[in-house]
Formats: C-alpha cells, structure tokens, sequence
C-alpha cells in the first residue's frame, strides 16, 4: 500500500517529526506506517512503522532541550489565580506586543523590512527577562557564521546581502519570471474602449444626424487607460528546521516574479509577508508575523525585496527569532512550528503561496493559478 493523503478523524503526532495533527487535517497515510504531516511529506523508505504497530521498535526516549546555565529560570511555582502567576512573573511589557485578536490568534506587524530587521536585532526588546536572555544567545549563535540552520550568517554578511542579494536568489525570480511570460503568455489589459458620439470626425457616421444635417455626425471609437487594479501578494514563510535553504528559494521567488510581471502590466501591487507557526510559547498556541514588503503605490526594486523573501536565513533570524521578542510567555525551545496561514490573513491578500510549497515546480505551478485567475479577471472586464 502506497501512501495517500485522507483526512484526519481523530488527533495524532506525525510520524517523521513528531509535532501534532489536529482533527480534521489533510495527512499522507500508509498503513502499517501511521500519518505523516504535509510539510514531512510521502513516506519514503527509510520510514519507520507506527508504534501501534507489532514490528515497530520501542523508541529511543526523545533528548532534553539544552538550555544554557546562565538563563534565568521560567518560575514554576503553584498559583491559585491566573491572576496572582500574571503579577508574579517579572513581565517587562513594551508598549509593542503581540495582539490576541477575536479568532484566538497572537498577530503582530512589522511596516517594512527594515524595521523588522532592526527590531530583531535589538538586544533589549523583550517581553522577560528569560525571553530576552535566550533570544538574544540564539540571535549571536545564529550570525556567528558556524550555524546551519540560519546558512551559515555572520552579521556583517548578512546586512551586505540584504541589500544586495546573491546571485542564485536573483536568478531563482528570473526563472519564474520566464515561465509566466513565455509558458504562460499572459498579457495583461491596460486599455478599454469606448466609443465617443457627436465628433467632428471618426469611424462611422450616424445616419439620423447625417439626413438631419447635423455636422456632429461621426462616431468614434477611443481607447483610455483603464483604472490600475490593486493586487496584494502574500508569501508565508514559514518553514521546518529541518529543511534547507532551497526549500524557501522559489517559494519566496515566485511571489517576487509575480508581482514584478503584474506591475509591469498596469497593477498596482503590494507584497506582504507572513510567518504562521503554533506554540512558539507557553501562551500562544497561534502566532502570525506580518512584514509589510512593498505598499501597493510604491514601485517594485527586486533588490531591496528578494533576499527577504527567498533566504532562508532572513526567515529564521528576523522572523523565527525576531518577532519572539514581541510574543508573551515562555519561548518554546523550538521556536513553535510551522503552519498555513489562517483564512483570517489569508482574507486580506488577493493571492497568496502558502508554507506548503517547497520546490521549483510546485512554485510555477502556483503562479500558474493566479495567472489564470487573473486573466479570466481581465478579459470579463
């Protein structure tokens, strides 16, 4: 039996990393095998059978999360209200945090890149001192140049590129760029027509002014620019710890070539990024950063926009580390995991790719939808 993707009927932990699958969820399926999340992927061979399984080994008793001895220690003492453990728990609240909003959602948004990256590496901003202690250790040993996960950053390097991104993110947007102007062969419609009456001259004349004798007699047919459409992009960033840089390449880069394509057709478009993830704290089972990339009016420098939206390690410093020194509670060891974009958020843009996207190919084939959606729009004008 080959793995095949059902629909959750009861709560369960994914089979490949571990984290937990929600009732009601899409999962790929083997029997013999359990389920497996849709970030993890099919079930390869190297995949282990369930433990409800009779071959399936004890496993190993999952290692203790290292936590350096100089941070200070969560209190992990019996309250008797809610109230009294909130007073004492030494908060140092900012005047900016994170929002609990009507759907059980924590939300927070950044205006634009810089001030996201400005505020994650800001060594002060915390909401407690224990927060505060252990992002900022997971901040210096992310950009000391030796960590994996944030692709092997230093600070100095990491400013350099945002500014001017490496090759390979440029060449990434090109690429999808070609397969929505040659594969696609979208051409977007900027002009209308309508026909103007009572001209001195034009196209055709209007027979009952001509045996009137009126000398406003001719018709003619004018094309006027049409009214610019506002589009807003949205790109979800999140993604594993587990997956490499290329993984977000092109997930990051369509979204980038898609609007640099539709501004250059008349759009006006706006970009904005997100990050989902579930219990990135002890109080937040839901938190979604927002980063405003490019307001609808401005224009497009893929420059000043691609290395935040393609590099994996702008993801894991800014977002996955930044925007926790604006979460409450207790910072989970992991930094909480990834998820898809609650329809709340996913409301507020016209097109968005979501954290499920992890190849070139399923990039081009999400552009292709929102070409087609988009020309279907154009041509029922």
């Amino acid at each position: 039996m080959t793995s095949r993707q059902i629909k959750t009927i009861f709560s369960c932990n994914c089979q490949s990393c571990g984290n937990q699958i929600s009732k009601g969820e899409m999962v790929w399926y083997k029997k013999g095998y359990g389920c497996r999340c849709l970030t993890c992927g099919k079930h390869n061979e190297s995949a282990q059978r369930s433990k409800h399984s009779s071959r399936q080994p004890k496993p190993a008793p999952a290692p203790k999360p290292f936590i350096p001895a100089n941070i200070p220690q969560w209190p992990d003492t019996a309250f008797e209200t809610q109230q009294e453990k909130e007073k004492s728990i030494p908060f140092e609240r900012d005047a900016k945090t994170a929002v609990k909003c009507s759907d059980g959602v924590y939300r927070y948004e950044f205006q634009s890149v810089t001030e996201c990256v400005q505020s994650a590496l800001n060594y002060e901003t915390a909401q407690n001192e224990y927060n505060k202690t252990w992002l900022n250790q997971e901040l210096d040993s992310s950009l000391s140049g030796l960590s994996k996960w944030a692709n092997y950053y230093t600070k100095e390097r990491f400013l350099n590129d945002l500014q001017n991104p490496p090759s390979h993110i440029v060449d990434a947007v090109s690429q999808i760029k070609e397969h929505i102007t040659e594969e696609i062969g979208f051409v977007a419609q900027t002009l209308r027509r309508k026909v103007r009456r009572g001209c001195e001259f034009g196209d055709e004349i209007d027979t009952d002014k001509f045996l009137a004798r009126n000398p406003l007699l001719w018709d003619r047919t004018v094309r006027e620019m049409a009214d610019k459409k506002t589009i807003v992009i949205g790109c979800n960033l999140a993604i594993s710890g587990k997956r490499k840089p290329e993984d977000l390449l092109y997930r990051g880069a369509a979204a980038v070539a898609l609007a640099e394509v539709l501004g250059s057709r008349g759009y006006n478009v706006g970009i904005t990024l997100f990050e989902s993830r579930y219990y990135p704290s002890d109080k937040m089972p839901m938190y979604v950063t927002s980063v405003i990339v490019k307001e609808p009016n401005h224009s497009l420098d893929i420059t000043s926009v691609s290395f935040a939206m393609a590099e994996i390690a702008f993801f894991r410093i800014c977002l996955a580390i930044g925007a926790m020194r604006y979460g409450i509670g207790k910072v989970d060891s992991c930094l909480g995991h990834p998820r898809l974009l609650p329809q709340t958020d996913a409301a507020q843009v016209d097109y968005y790719i979501d954290s499920d996207v992890f190849s070139k190919e399923q990039a081009i084939e999400w552009v292709k939808k929102c070409m087609t959606k988009t020309e279907r729009e154009v041509q029922n004008v």
